[in-house]
């Protein structure tokens, strides 16, 4: 059963044919590269007018010919790889020179010995493959048996070479076959390689092109013999690879499981978050329902509750209004008494209205005549302080520069206090005038509030009664 994220469209079902698709990609790529290893081996003659031909660079020489029926050679494979006919004269000599490369071109190395005998046969070292011989006494025709030991045919060889090769890379090795047949020329088999030709009675003179060997028709050659190679690799190194990949596989599968497993429980753990998200989501519903029902009733009770305070506020209201109306024809009687009352105190003060104006009269001409006899005074008062400020200021230039400074520096500082001080007396003789006038206006203000709601009180009662 497929088991979904609701929310993020992830199925099990999805990480693992993930999984699969990883495992299978890494089984293609094993095989993939398994049948790209395959290495290629190429051949190219290089011929020479000379005795000696030398092959490029990256190239080994398997197999050597020579001019004039020459069969006796000699390769180097230090700083140049070459081959040396030994025959004098020699008007020609070809170097086949072999280098083993990938599918993708690149050269995995090959490394050329030689083993070197007295005898007729020269054996190859373990693990190479021989791709050439050679023979003394300018003899040709050689044999190769069971790809490593080369015999010389001709008895009186004084020596024989054998040219062993084998892939730098331990991972690969040659596989070669001879062939000796009653023809000229002979192809190299299908799928191998020509990296050597040998020809009969005692001829070298041979050429190895496109993957064939051609004795030369004037040596009177009765056989043609071709030396086949292929490279594969070795069955320790075959091994090591489907061991990598079968390990590969395992580790595929292996993180396609833990990869399936991972998302089944990232899935599950979501169903679990989203279930409790839920049943998070409808406990907070149901909280707000009852709170909703809580606050309903609260309200309903409060409604309650205000209708009957409104109810009893209305019926003090009556009663505060009915006590008020009471209160209200008390007061009007008591100030209808009062207005009364004061009516005759305004009768009796007009009646001694015009002795007070006589009496405010001379105040007045008393209060004018105090005010001349100061502002004499006053001017008096000014005329000593001139003539004393004059006597000063001789006493003062009589006095030593200092002491004249510290005086006049008394002097003002007494100025100053005097003049802060009547400041003073000022402010606080306006501020009595002002507080004075105010409480005299506030007064004037309020007499005559209450004689208005006297009179208005009066004339409401007299019009009531």
């Amino acid at each position: 059963m497929c088991i979904r994220d609701r929310y993020m469209g992830i199925s099990y079902n999805y990480f693992l044919r993930e999984g699969l698709m990883k495992v299978t990609s890494i089984i293609l790529l094993s095989l993939a590269f398994a049948a790209i290893s395959a290495q290629v081996i190429q051949i190219v003659p290089v011929v020479s007018s000379t005795r000696t031909a030398t092959c490029p660079g990256g190239f080994q020489p398997s197999s050597c010919g020579c001019g004039l029926k020459c069969g006796s050679t000699h390769m180097t494979f230090g700083r140049k790889k070459q081959c040396h006919c030994q025959c004098v004269p020699t008007d020609w000599s070809v170097a086949h020179c072999m280098q083993l490369r990938t599918e993708q071109n690149i050269d995995m190395g090959l490394v050329v010995t030689e083993a070197h005998t007295s005898t007729l046969y020269a054996t190859c070292p373990a693990g190479t493959k021989a791709t050439g011989c050679s023979c003394g006494n300018t003899r040709g025709d050689y044999l190769i048996h069971n790809q490593v030991t080369c015999q010389c045919l001709t008895a009186d060889s004084g020596w024989t070479k054998a040219y062993c090769a084998k892939p730098a890379d331990a991972r690969y090795e040659l596989h070669c076959q001879y062939r000796k047949v009653a023809a000229n020329p002979v192809t190299a088999t299908p799928g191998l390689i020509a990296v050597g030709c040998s020809c009969g009675n005692s001829c070298n003179s041979y050429t190895l092109a496109n993957n064939q060997c051609n004795c030369h028709p004037g040596c009177g050659s009765t056989w043609t013999a071709i030396n086949e190679c292929r490279v594969a690799k070795t069955p320790a190194a075959i091994a090591a690879e489907q061991a990598a990949a079968a390990a590969a596989k395992r580790a595929a599968e292996e993180a396609a499981r833990q990869a399936a497993a991972a998302a089944a429980k990232r899935a599950a753990e979501e169903a679990a978050r989203q279930e409790e998200k839920k049943a998070a989501e409808e406990a907070a519903r149901k909280k707000a329902a009852e709170e909703a029902a809580r606050r309903a009733a609260a309200a309903a009770a409060a409604a309650a509750q205000r209708a009957a305070e409104e109810a009893a506020r209305r019926s003090c209201k009556k009663e505060e209004a009915a006590r008020k109306k009471a209160a209200r024809q008390e007061l009007l009687k008591r100030l209808l008494d009062k207005l009364l009352l004061q009516r005759e105190l305004l009768k009796k003060l007009l009646e001694e209205l015009p002795l007070l104006l006589l009496l405010l009269h001379r105040e007045l001409l008393k209060k004018l005549q105090e005010r001349e006899l100061l502002k004499r005074l006053l001017d008096k008062l000014l005329l000593q302080r001139e003539l004393l400020k004059k006597l000063l200021k001789k006493l003062l230039d009589k006095l030593p520069l200092p002491l004249q400074r510290r005086l006049l520096r008394q002097a003002a500082a007494a100025a100053a206090q005097r003049a802060a001080e009547e400041a003073a007396r000022k402010k606080a003789a306006e501020e009595a005038a002002r507080q004075a006038a105010a409480a005299a206006a506030k007064r004037a203000a309020e007499e005559a509030a209450r004689q208005a709601a006297a009179a208005a009180a009066a004339k409401k009662a007299a019009e009531e009664a």
